[in-house]
């Protein structure tokens, strides 16, 4: 599929519809149950602790994806990215996580969980340097099916370990 130039915007509460949409679409064969549009709300109201960022597709400017953390100081969660059907395998969920993690300095400590049956994801995050740091068994549970969370973490490049011999990497 051709790439779409999708444009990134800031989260705002005016999009909790929208988002609660897209997370029921993009998870809808997942065990994890979507988040209402109540939840997103609540989060996007406190705008220095709960930050996001949105895909949107021209010329509508229909919401193809999104990002959403929590701002903990020197350690950042990354709670959800999700991007609609029709828009994934576009590169969105990359432009989204590679915008988001630019976003901090780089001595933050990035987490997330997923489950282990997402693979798609977990290329995602390791092509972004996120290790596995421990799993959560039954973690998720939906319509009687349970899956194991997998914690991954991002550490500062400063604290890792320098590879003999490698070049140093560029901060994303």
């Amino acid at each position: 599929m051709i790439s779409q130039n999708f444009q990134l915007l800031s989260l705002a509460c005016n999009d909790a519809k929208d988002l609660a949409t897209l997370s029921e679409e993009a998870f809808l064969t997942k065990t994890d149950p979507p988040w209402s549009e109540a939840s997103f709300q609540t989060l996007l109201a406190k705008p220095t602790t709960f930050i996001g960022w949105k895909g949107v597709a021209p010329p509508q400017n229909i919401l193809a994806g999104f990002l959403l953390v929590q701002n903990g100081g020197p350690e950042v969660e990354i709670l959800k990215i999700a991007v609609a059907p029709c828009f994934q395998r576009q590169g969105l969920a990359t432009r989204l996580l590679k915008h988001g993690l630019g976003n901090f300095p780089p001595d933050v400590t990035f987490w997330l969980e997923v489950q282990e049956s997402n693979a798609p994801a977990l290329r995602l995050y390791s092509s972004f340097g996120f290790r596995k740091q421990h799993e959560r068994k039954n973690y998720y549970q939906s319509k009687g099916e349970t899956q194991t969370a997998v914690v991954l973490v991002r550490e500062p490049c400063h604290i890792r370990p320098p590879v003999k011999g490698a070049k140093r990497a560029k901060i994303l």
